[in-house]
């Protein structure tokens, strides 16, 4: 699973290489301030996508481990209908007696075959999804709170509820605003014109997600050594 995080490390950079494009023509060059304003919205969308890219990377991985009996299998992965071609395959890997001489031949070429195909019609960005996701690897009843305490973000409120509720709801507003962007050019209906996106804003925002990310990967690894960025 290192790699899912080493991955969304990679996008969080691209993230900040844009701020810097951002800054530099902010600067030195006259860009209108509503054409700069698209490369803000372009960090949220891939902000997103990289939240949403991980979640697909840690469940892929945690399903194909608990197959392989590297990890134990959640309630949930027990409900994942896997073809009978496919448990084929994979038996009659198991069953060869000389090594693989191709990927065919490795019980979890196929297994993760059929994972893809399977996740591909998911998306794991709202909340409910992105719990009902984890539960395919991570069998803790309160997933919220497990996530919340490792996270180190500024929550407002005082009690768990607070920040559950915090966190459910701007899980959701920052992907409603990612959809905005992306299917409505961030264009309000009532005005016609484009929303505002405000720098500091987004920089809460950006750290919200990395925040929610790492903990999510240090509560189901248990790994604490990985670089937050």
């Amino acid at each position: 699973m290192t790699n899912a995080i080493i991955a969304f490390n990679a996008c969080i950079s691209d993230v900040r290489n844009m701020r810097t494009f951002y800054m530099y023509l902010k600067d030195h060059c006259s860009v209108p301030k509503d054409d700069l304003a698209d490369l803000l919205r372009s960090e949220l969308v891939n902000l997103v996508s990289a939240m949403d890219r991980f979640i697909h990377e840690m469940v892929r991985i945690g399903i194909i481990n608990s197959y392989l009996g590297i990890s134990p299998q959640t309630e949930k992965c027990k409900t994942i209908p896997l073809r009978f071609s496919t448990m084929n395959k994979v038996i009659e890997c198991r069953l060869r007696s000389v090594p693989p001489s191709c990927n065919e031949e490795i019980a979890e070429y196929w297994i993760n075959k059929e994972v893809v195909a399977i996740l591909k019609t998911m998306s794991f960005q709202k909340t409910d999804k992105i719990k009902d996701a984890l539960s395919y690897i991570w069998d803790v009843s309160h997933k919220i709170q497990a996530i919340i305490d490792k996270m180190q973000y500024a929550f407002p409120g005082t009690t768990i509820n607070d920040k559950q509720k915090y966190l459910e709801e701007k899980v959701d507003l920052i992907v409603s605003r990612r959809n905005q962007i992306v299917h409505e050019a961030d264009y309000d209906i009532s005005t016609h014109s484009k929303q505002a996106i405000d720098v500091v804003w987004l920089d809460d925002t950006i750290l919200f997600i990395k925040e929610f990310i790492y903990s999510i990967y240090e509560n189901i690894t248990g790994d604490n050594s990985f670089v937050r960025l």
